[in-house]
C-alpha cells in the first residue's frame, strides 16, 4: 500500500511525495540530487542545504577589550617557564588578533574551578590574568597533588581538545583570574576563517602538551629513583 501523504523528513532532511501516473522530469534548480525509490515507488527530492554566510560568533569578545586581552596573554607567555608557555613565534598582531575574536572572556573567582577532573567537554582556555592550579587525583580517588601552577600565556584543556575524552585534571583559580575560553564551535569557525592559523594553534599546543607530558615523565623518573634506590 502506498502512503498518499506528502511530506518533509526533518531527520533525512528530504520531501517525500507520491508518483506521478508516469514519472516526471525534476528540474535541479532547487535540487541538488533527484531519484527514483523503486522500493517504495516514492519520487525523492534531496533538497541542497543553503550556503550560510560565515560571520562572528555573537559571544566573542567585545572589540574594545580585545587588544587587552591580546596584550595580556602575549606579555605573560614571554614569561611563562618554556614548558607551559603557548609559543608562536610567527604570528603578528594581526594573527593573535583573529584567534582571540573567536573567544569568550570568563572570570574566575579565587578559589572557585574552572576544570573538573572527570567532566566532559572540549573547550581550550587562554589564561590572560591569575593563576590556576592543576591538580591531579590517584587513581583510587583518595590522593591528590599539584601537577603545575598555570599563569597567563598558557592554556589549560588541550588533552581532551585532542582526544575528546573526559577531563584527566582539575583545575582551580589560586588567585582571581580571568581566562578567554574557545569552545568547539568557536575553534570551528576560527579554522573556516583561516585554516593556517588554525593548524599553528594546532602546533603550539601539540608542542605545549608534549611539554607537559615530558614534565611528568621526569617526575615519575624521579619517583622511582628515590623509591628503589637508597640515599648514602
Amino acid at each position: 500500500m502506498i502512503p498518499k501523504e506528502t511530506g518533509y523528513d526533518k531527520n533525512r532532511k528530504l520531501f517525500i511525495e507520491p508518483p506521478a501516473a508516469e514519472p516526471t522530469t525534476v528540474t535541479a534548480q532547487h535540487y541538488s540530487e533527484a531519484r527514483i525509490d523503486n522500493r517504495s515507488f516514492f519520487e525523492v527530492h534531496c533538497v541542497a542545504p543553503h550556503e550560510e554566510p560565515w560571520c562572528m560568533p555573537v559571544d566573542s569578545i567585545p572589540l574594545q577589550d580585545l587588544e587587552s586581552s591580546i596584550a595580556s596573554f602575549r606579555t605573560g607567555s614571554s614569561l611563562a617557564p618554556s614548558g607551559e608557555a603557548l609559543l608562536l613565534p610567527s604570528w603578528r598582531d594581526e594573527d593573535w588578533k583573529e584567534l582571540f575574536q573567536f573567544t569568550t572572556t570568563r572570570m574566575v573567582a579565587a578559589g572557585d574551578a574552572l576544570i573538573r577532573r572527570g567532566e566532559s567537554g572540549r573547550t581550550l582556555y587562554f589564561v590572560l590574568q591569575g593563576n590556576l592550579e592543576v591538580i591531579a587525583h590517584s587513581t583510587d580517588g583518595l590522593r591528590m597533588g599539584r601537577v603545575a601552577l598555570v599563569g597567563p600565556g598558557s592554556v589549560l584543556g588541550e588533552q581532551a581538545f585532542f582526544d575528546g575524552g573526559p577531563r584527566s585534571a582539575g583545575a582551580w583559580a589560586v588567585d582571581d583570574c580571568e581566562v578567554a575560553l574557545m569552545a568547539p564551535d568557536q575553534y570551528a569557525a576560527f579554522e573556516q576563517s583561516s585554516l593556517a592559523l588554525a593548524r599553528d594553534l594546532l602546533f603550539g599546543l601539540g608542542r605545549l602538551l608534549a611539554m607537559r607530558l615530558r614534565t611528568t615523565t621526569a617526575k615519575v623518573a624521579d619517583q622511582i629513583a628515590d623509591k628503589w634506590w637508597p640515599c648514602f
